[in-house]
């Protein structure tokens, strides 16, 4: 009877940790700062073709966020597609700016001219300090904006189908009034 209710109380316990361990194991970490619907927060940032903005100076434009690292692989295979379709939105009230994430200027020069991408929408971030508005770690992160300045998608990762849902997102918003 002892071991009967030793293994019961075991199991109970056992039964009891998984569902709680997976639910942190999830997202523990990858959780961002930022709800959505709330207003994007206002920060300042420096494009690597030297020209300073303020997030604030693209309302009435639907901007996608894109949070990268030079060295992460997810990041690296996102970013071709985002160039395409920064490419295919040009002229509209659309733009992806690419942030990244501590490095520096020089290194982000580097990395725009390998990945062929428009250094005025390439952000420098060395310190972390836009990165640290929306989450403490993981990459890439991608939030999407709309022209009221209202974040309406955020995602970690790079899935091809849940990006595929944000570029038919991103496209909807740029055409709406």
């Amino acid at each position: 009877m002892k071991n009967y209710l030793l293994f019961s109380l075991f199991i109970l316990c056992f039964l009891t940790y998984i569902p709680n361990s997976q639910a942190q194991e999830e997202n523990p970490d990858k959780k961002f700062k930022t709800e959505i619907n709330e207003t994007v927060p206002e920060f300042s940032f420096t494009t690597i073709d030297g020209k300073e903005h303020k997030i604030s100076d693209y309302k009435g434009k639907v901007v996608w966020l894109n949070f990268f690292a030079t060295w992460c692989g997810p990041c690296i295979n996102e970013i071709p597609h985002l160039r395409s379709l920064s490419k295919e939105m040009n002229g509209k009230d659309a733009i992806i700016l690419y942030i990244g994430r501590k490095h520096s200027k020089e290194q982000l020069l580097s990395f725009a001219k390998k990945m062929s991408m428009d250094e005025s929408a390439v952000v420098e971030d060395p310190e972390k300090e836009v990165y640290l508005l929306f989450a403490d770690k993981y990459i890439p992160r991608n939030l999407i904006i709309d022209k009221q300045g209202k974040i309406i998608q955020q995602t970690t990762g790079y899935e091809k189908a849940l990006f595929e849902k944000m570029v038919k997102q991103f496209k909807e918003l740029e055409e709406q009034e």
